[in-house]
């Protein structure tokens, strides 16, 4: 089908930017827009194509379910009777709100929508008439009856009298925040729902809960540091077993206040406690955090293991003390004077070769493309430092025709281009490349997104 081809993978990068941003709703009004287009964009597998029957608007080629307005149509299975012309009416003026980035019209106008019983799905692009809500107009019911909520339990296990009442609590504190639109308050009731177990099918109107995870007979799975021999009496440390099962169980169902009013009381005890490592301690002493790994560094590395993971310990203890500009002191020592590289994620460290300040991370690369990589780092630093940025991209410029990305921030070079986060931005701007002043022009085609 003809479509404006530039216009498109125009709409398709300033959406990818749009999500790279986390400004969701503004991506979702540029979708709108392409969809109006009778552009279909599928995000998992990158592609768009024209759909002519979206581009139509035809019913029949709908399955029935009524013409695209807005980009939206109406689920086929729906025949609740309701003021269509008025609906649509309604989904226009919303896309166009949408589309100039009013999104408090936007949301005004489904407002609105939804005091007619009419419930639109984004995600899907449909809008459905939705009796719980009072279709065919006037205000929304919110009698759902002695539960709260109209979602049915289904599977095993059998879930008890406590826990249910808890469960149900929360899934109509959950559908109410819904109906007042306070999705952040819902999403946070849905997060602590699957802290308990508990999976929500919305359209299903289901749910489902898995068996709790038995931690033993202490309630938690936490073990005492070895080497600590703290002596405690019985009484003492059955209250620090029962404080880490109640921090624990306080976690899992995201009652976050909970779970701090208990870490302060172990605390006042003088427990230590590493979630990464499950272990605790109440000596003073400070957890493993991490294991040497092989480095470029190694052959010429002059230091002793012992005065890295003496430095690790006291950052270790910095950071249990919220101490994080002693922590971030001893990383940077650790990286400028001693040649070492952390890496939190995996909880290991390396000793490197610093070439202008920068070390690699990623692939190896054979040592003649090392030695120019590192006599280009050598010259670019002090160029960066005195603000000569022209000479200093000249030579950035070598680094990327050797395939070489330089990260400024993170103080690294690697060979071919850095990894991108999920939901990357494909053309947008980054700093991972880092020019002289971090600068980076744009690439890719059309937020990586490919015609079908």
């Amino acid at each position: 089908a003809d479509v404006d081809l530039s216009r498109v993978e125009a709409l398709l990068e300033e959406r990818a930017q749009l999500r790279g941003a986390r400004d969701y709703g503004g991506a979702d009004a540029v979708r709108d827009e392409l969809n109006s287009m009778g552009v279909t964009i599928h995000d998992k597998d990158g592609v768009w194509f024209v759909d002519a029957r979206r581009l139509a608007g035809s019913r029949d080629d709908f399955g029935g379910g009524g013409r695209s307005v807005g980009g939206y149509r109406r689920d086929p299975s729906d025949t609740a009777d309701v003021d269509v012309s008025r609906v649509e009416e309604l989904l226009e003026e919303r896309a166009g709100l949408r589309a100039s980035r009013d999104y408090e019209g936007a949301d005004a106008v489904r407002d609105d929508l939804a005091k007619m019983g009419v419930a639109v799905y984004d995600r899907e692009q449909t809008w459905v008439v939705d009796q719980r809500y009072g279709g065919g107009g006037g205000d929304r019911t919110r009698d759902f009856g002695p539960t709260g909520h109209d979602y049915k339990y289904v599977g095993l296990p059998e879930v008890g009298a406590s826990q249910l009442l808890a469960i149900n609590g929360i899934i109509a504190a959950r559908l109410e925040a819904k109906l007042d639109r306070k999705f952040g308050e819902a999403d946070s009731l849905l997060s602590q729902l699957g802290g308990m177990g508990v999976s929500l099918r919305d359209r299903e109107k289901t749910w489902t809960c898995r068996p709790p995870k038995d931690f033993g007979p202490l309630g938690h799975d936490y073990e005492r540091a070895a080497d600590d021999d703290t002596p405690f009496d019985e009484a003492t440390l059955a209250k620090i077993n029962e404080l880490l099962a109640q921090r624990l169980q306080a976690k899992l169902t995201r009652a976050f206040d909970e779970a701090d009013g208990c870490m302060d009381e172990l605390q006042a005890i003088g427990v230590f406690v590493n979630d990464k490592l499950r272990g605790w301690r109440a000596d003073g002493g400070a957890f493993p955090t991490h294991a040497r790994i092989e480095g470029d560094g190694d052959a010429a590395w002059p230091y002793a293991d012992e005065a890295v993971l003496a430095l690790l310990a006291e950052r270790s203890i910095a950071k249990r003390d919220a101490d994080y500009e002693t922590a971030d002191a001893i990383s940077t020592k650790l990286r400028d004077e001693m040649c070492v590289a952390l890496d939190d994620k995996r909880g290991t460290w390396r000793a490197v070769t610093l070439s202008g300040g920068h070390f690699r991370v990623g692939p190896r690369v054979e040592s003649g493309l090392a030695d120019k990589v590192a006599s280009i780092l050598e010259r670019r630093e002090p160029l960066r430092l005195a603000g000569d940025y022209d000479a200093a991209d000249a030579l950035q410029d070598e680094l990327q025709e050797l395939g070489i990305t330089v990260d400024s921030r993170l103080r690294t070079w690697r060979l071919g281009a850095a990894p991108t986060r999920s939901g990357g931005r494909g053309g947008g701007r980054s700093g991972s490349s880092g020019r002289g002043r971090g600068r980076r022009g744009r690439g890719g085609e059309s937020g990586s997104w490919r015609q079908r």
